[in-house]
C-alpha cells in the first residue's frame, strides 16, 4: 500500500482548517449554544471529508467500494455529538 501525497497534505490542511476556524468562532463569538453548534458541525464535515479524502489518498492493489447509504450516514452523524452524562 501508498499513498498518494497531495491527496494525504489536503486531507491534513482540511482537519487543520476546520479545526482553526472552529476554535476561531468559539474563542471570538464566545461558548453560546448556537456558535457551538455552527462550529461542532463544521468540525464534524470537516472530520468527514478529512477521512475520506485520506482513504482516496490510499494506493492499494485490487479495488476499495463504498457503500454510498454507509458513506451518507456517516457524513451525517460526524457532526453529532451526544453530551455525556454526569457523574459518568
Amino acid at each position: 500500500m501508498s499513498y498518494d501525497s497531495p491527496l494525504t497534505l489536503l486531507s491534513l490542511a482540511v482537519a487543520t482548517a476546520v479545526t482553526a476556524v472552529g476554535v476561531f468562532l468559539v474563542g471570538h463569538l464566545g461558548s453560546r449554544v448556537k456558535v457551538l453548534a455552527v462550529a461542532g458541525v463544521l468540525m464534524g464535515l470537516g472530520v468527514a471529508a478529512m477521512h475520506y479524502i485520506g482513504m482516496a489518498a490510499m494506493r492499494v492493489h485490487g479495488r476499495m467500494h463504498y457503500d454510498t447509504a454507509t458513506v451518507a450516514l456517516s457524513v451525517l452523524i460526524a457532526p453529532v455529538r451526544v453530551p455525556a452524562r454526569r457523574g459518568a
